[in-house]
């Protein structure tokens, strides 16, 4: 009980350096939450958007020798002789497997679009289900008119594709692609809506009733791809098994079945280099944190020798003087690093309420978000708490060996 008593007066004794330390400590604690809140809210954003909108949670296709799926933002090609008959049957069988939220076929290509006299723009089509994608309503909420409807010859478009051919919803525009016998075809579709898109590489997409698309390009009922949803997108491991048994059983041979975390690969290779920037942030805080501790403690070692060589004579042992140390430290860095916790939780809900919008673009291609946001989640808050105080015990092991180790009387002839 002493030495407890004895320690917080010594914390109080060294105002100075005790602030020092524990500013430093509260600084690392609180930078370490916000940029774990930051990395990852990017890691939600980013696959929630790439998963609902490109890749599904687990995407079915004819096996494509050659081609590497998830290299980069754009919708993969997949050559006519791979695209197979869309089969309802089989989506609807996906769809009652358990875990499994909705089954959808698509196609993607590329195409044009022309209005009102200006240039074509280049697009990347993607022709769909709208009743069982409904989810991209969502996520590309329209600022005008409506999502797309089945059988409807109308096409869905960005804000930004609007804002360049001058187009309102329930305009005309004319729609340039290829055939599948790789003929140029144009057809006037209406616009049924325009989508405020999150992200640059969003701007350019297009999307087209799967069957009015099917009949434009003369695909009859071929589809390039099958994208299933999932309840729960992490436990995919757990039913991709039963959607290649179902597959098989029904067709009575295999496809190639992948997860998002394959065919989102371009992503999750962001998402990589965004946990290493973290990893090196911990190393580099903790660093500064415990040479920071150390060099404090180090200090304080010489300076209180008078201190100590008083305790030494009155019967302290060494471990005693040892423990001090220890505990000073520690109790000054359970502190810190527990406002530094409040600090950083504050900070997070600060940037979330004020929603600034991010200098950079490669932030909103990253999460599909237009403003900054920050979701430390429990272990972004209690890994840089843990931490801390794991680097100030650490820190206080070598001055506190140094301190016991003085020699009572070399002390005493010194003072």
């Amino acid at each position: 009980m002493f030495l407890i008593k004895l320690g917080f007066r010594n914390l109080g004794r060294h105002l100075r350096r005790s602030v020092i330390t524990g500013i430093t400590v509260l600084s690392c604690t609180c930078i370490l939450i916000i940029a774990s809140g930051l990395v990852r809210a990017l890691s939600v954003s980013l696959m929630e958007n790439v998963r609902l909108i490109q890749t599904g949670d687990l995407q079915i296709r004819e096996p494509v020798p050659g081609v590497l799926y998830g290299q980069g933002p754009e919708p993969v090609i997949v050559p006519l002789e791979y695209w197979f008959s869309n089969n309802e049957n089989l989506l609807d069988k996906f769809t009652n497997l358990k875990g499994v939220k909705a089954a959808a076929s698509r196609i993607n290509m590329t195409g044009s679009l022309m209005a009102n006299g200006k240039s074509a723009l280049r697009t990347a089509l993607f022709g769909l289900y709208p009743e069982r994608e409904k989810e991209i309503s969502r996520l590309l909420p329209a600022v005008e008119g409506r999502f797309l409807k089945s059988g409807m010859e109308e096409v869905y478009i960005s804000s930004q594709m609007a804002t360049e051919l001058n187009l309102h919803a329930d305009d005309t525009l004319t729609l340039m692609c290829r055939s599948i016998a790789g003929e140029d075809v144009a057809k006037e579709f209406t616009v049924s809506g325009i989508f405020s898109f999150t992200s640059p590489w969003q701007s350019f997409f297009v999307f087209i009733p799967l069957n009015v698309l099917q009949e434009l390009i003369n695909a009859g009922d071929l589809v390039q791809e099958i994208k299933i949803f999932l309840k729960y997108p992490e436990k995919w491991p757990e039913i991709i098994k039963n959607v290649q048994e179902t597959i098989f059983v029904d067709t009575g041979h295999q496809m190639d079945v992948r997860p998002y975390t394959e065919v989102g690969g371009f992503y999750l290779g962001m998402l990589k280099g965004s946990r290493a920037v973290l990893f090196i942030m911990y190393a580099f805080l903790g660093i500064i944190t415990g040479v920071g501790s150390m060099s404090m403690l180090i200090t304080s070692t010489y300076e209180r020798k008078r201190e100590i060589g008083i305790i030494r004579s009155m019967g302290g042992s060494s471990g005693y003087i040892a423990a001090l140390f220890i505990l000073e430290n520690s109790f000054l860095t359970f502190v810190s690093s527990s406002l530094g916790i409040v600090a950083g939780v504050f900070a997070c809900i600060m940037i979330n309420a004020i929603q600034f919008e991010p200098s950079s673009a490669a932030y909103a291609l990253m999460t599909g978000n237009k403003s900054v946001l920050a979701f430390p989640g429990f272990w972004g808050i209690i890994l840089p708490y843990f931490v801390m105080n794991i680097i100030g015990l650490i820190s206080s092991l070598y001055p506190a060996r140094l301190a016991a180790k003085l020699d009572i009387v070399d002390i005493l002839r010194d003072t």
